[in-house]
C-alpha cells in the first residue's frame, strides 16, 4: 500500500527533507494533521532553501490550524521565491480559506495577471467568501448535487470549497454519496487539482 511504502522510505532516510515532505504531504492529503506538521516541520529545518519542502511546511501549518504563524510565513516565501506556482497557489488558497484577506490582497497583487493553475477553479470561489454570500453558496450546493444525480460523482475541489465556505454537512453529504472511481482513471485530471482533500476530516 501507499503507507507501507511511504514508512519504508521513511526508514530508508529518516532525515532526508524531500522524503520527509513527501510524507508530510501523504499525511495531510488522509488527514493525519499531526503526523504530517511534524514531519514537514523537520525537512523545513534540514532544507529550508527548498521551496517545496518549505511550501508544504506552511500548508500543513494552515491545515493544521496554525494560521498566525502560516500567513507570516507565506508572505517570507512569496519574497524568496516570487515567481512560485505553487507558492503563489497555496498562498492564494490558505489565505481565502483562513479569510485572512489582507494577505490574500497582496498575494494577488503580487500575481497581477500571473495565476498559476487551478487558480480560477480553487482559489477564486473561496474570495465570495468575503462577501459572505449565501446565495453563491446555495448555489454551488445545488449544482453538485446535479451534478451528483447526473453522474454519480462530484468533483473533489467543490467538496472542498463547499466545506471551507461553512457548509460542512453538505460538504459530508456529497463526500459520503459521491463515487471516486474517476480517481483511479491514470488518463484522468488530478482529483483534487493539487488541494489536500482530507483537510476536511
Amino acid at each position: 500500500s501507499s503507507d507501507l511504502l511511504q514508512e519504508r522510505a521513511l526508514e530508508a532516510a529518516p532525515q532526508d527533507p524531500e522524503v520527509l515532505s513527501f510524507h508530510s504531504r501523504f499525511c495531510q492529503i488522509v488527514g493525519r494533521m499531526a503526523e504530517a506538521t511534524r514531519h514537514a516541520r523537520l525537512a523545513y529545518e534540514l532544507n529550508p532553501l527548498d521551496v517545496r519542502v518549505a511550501a508544504q511546511y506552511v500548508s500543513a501549518l494552515c491545515a493544521s490550524g496554525e494560521p498566525d504563524v502560516s500567513g507570516e510565513l507565506w508572505e517570507h516565501l512569496l519574497a524568496r521565491w516570487p515567481r512560485s506556482e505553487l507558492v503563489a497557489f497555496y498562498a492564494g488558497f490558505w489565505t481565502a480559506s483562513r479569510r485572512d484577506w489582507a494577505r490574500f490582497d497582496v498575494v494577488r497583487a503580487h500575481l497581477g495577471d500571473a495565476r498559476p493553475p487551478f487558480w480560477s477553479e480553487a482559489v477564486e470561489p473561496l474570495a465570495r467568501l468575503r462577501g459572505e454570500d449565501p446565495d453563491y453558496w446555495a448555489d454551488q450546493v445545488a449544482r453538485a448535487r446535479e451534478s451528483l444525480a447526473r453522474s454519480g460523482a462530484v468533483h473533489l475541489q467543490t467538496i472542498i470549497s463547499i466545506h471551507a465556505a461553512g457548509l460542512a454537512e453538505s460538504a459530508f453529504d456529497l463526500a459520503e454519496a459521491t463515487a471516486f472511481n474517476q480517481i483511479w482513471d491514470p488518463d484522468g485530471p488530478s482529483p483534487v487539482d493539487g488541494v489536500n482533500s482530507g483537510v476536511i476530516f
